[in-house]
């Protein structure tokens, strides 16, 4: 489940989102303009953020360049017709990871929040990855053998038998033994 917020001017579509969103089981918080979903991006964490690229006031483009300052990881899709290549465009190099077309079915924003939520988590696990590697290296730990003479030299431990643990003991003779004292 992934908390969404919509930002969608017309009523409809963004009532249609609402559903189909919360048919997926995720939790939606559903605006109509770009200062309306700024100030809420503000307020509370969101796992992704789907806005019109055509919003009052402050366009969708503006919203995802919010959303991208305010918390870098979160995934933003643009919702744009057939019409709308210039905004998808200017989307994409805001931050968007993905568009969703007008209009659109319930499964094909289904589908394209949970390419999104993938992504995020995928996100989120190198910024830890890249958290755990620095703590690591400063307690003089190295997470991987940087020397370059190294690196391919050797297969993995668990395909060189000469670094593998030893498996030759008899599991069944080992029990039995441990059992009969």
């Amino acid at each position: 489940m992934a908390r969404v917020l919509v930002a969608e001017s017309d009523e409809r579509a963004r009532r249609f989102l609402q559903q189909a969103l919360e048919l997926g089981d995720h939790e939606v918080t559903a605006v109509a303009s770009g200062p309306e979903a700024i100030e809420e991006l503000g307020r509370r964490p969101f796992d992704l953020l789907i806005t019109d690229h055509r919003l009052p006031v402050v366009s969708g483009v503006d919203v995802i360049c919010a959303a991208q300052l305010l918390e870098p990881d979160l995934c933003c899709l643009i919702l744009a017709g057939p019409t709308d290549a210039d905004a998808t465009i200017e989307a994409m190099e805001a931050g968007a990871v993905g568009v969703i077309p007008k209009p659109a079915r319930v499964k094909q924003v289904l589908l394209h929040v949970a390419r999104a939520a993938e992504r995020r988590e995928l996100a989120r696990m190198a910024r830890r990855a890249r958290i755990m590697d620095s703590i690591l290296e400063r307690a003089g730990i190295p997470l991987i053998d940087t020397d370059p003479d190294a690196v391919g030299s050797r297969p993995p431990w668990w395909v060189d038998s000469e670094r593998s643990p030893d498996r030759s003991h008899n599991h069944a003779e080992h029990h039995r033994s441990h059992r009969d004292r």
